[in-house]
């Protein structure tokens, strides 16, 4: 039996999976950890201000308890959404590397997985000036389309091994 090489472009595709996967992991700690901590340095400097604001003789005691219990719940809030949104993108990263493999190893769901996402980025980016994310969308529909056909994705064609 002939080994079927992976075509170029599946290749190009798998190594932009990972790169995906490896931008979702960085957004999402930094998510995670830079608005727990940016939560911090807001609750800080709200309570200096409102320490201040006392000592100046402008704000009475239990007006600032109130200020205070904002500016803690402003505080929770900020870490809270930090943290869904730290984890939506290591669950995005997480799909992306499953993805990425399943490119790698010549399997044609991936291929169409790619087109569906892409396709709903590209008409995601229509609605406003992301002209980025357009060409990516549309680069990514066409490699994806190019490849489609390919004998290392279509495994009834021809027996498959992986180089």
């Amino acid at each position: 039996m002939e080994a079927t090489l992976r075509p170029w472009q599946g290749t190009l595709l798998g190594v932009l999976c990972y790169i995906g996967v490896a931008i979702s992991v960085l957004l999402g700690l930094a998510f995670i950890f830079g608005l727990s901590f940016l939560s911090g340095i807001f609750s800080g400097a709200a309570g200096g201000a409102v320490q201040g604001a006392i000592n100046s003789g402008q704000l009475d005691s239990a007006a600032a308890v109130s200020v205070g219990a904002v500016s803690g719940g402003i505080q929770g809030l900020f870490a809270g959404l930090g943290m869904i949104a730290g984890f939506f993108f290591l669950i995005v990263g997480l799909i992306d590397f499953f993805i990425g493999r399943a490119v790698m190893n010549g399997k044609k769901w991936s291929l169409i997985v790619i087109i569906i996402f892409s396709a709903l980025g590209l008409l995601g980016s229509l609605s406003g000036p992301a002209y980025v994310s357009l060409v990516s969308s549309g680069a990514m529909i066409a490699l994806s389309a190019t490849v489609l056909k390919h004998p290392f994705y279509n495994h009834s064609a021809n027996p498959v091994t992986v180089v």
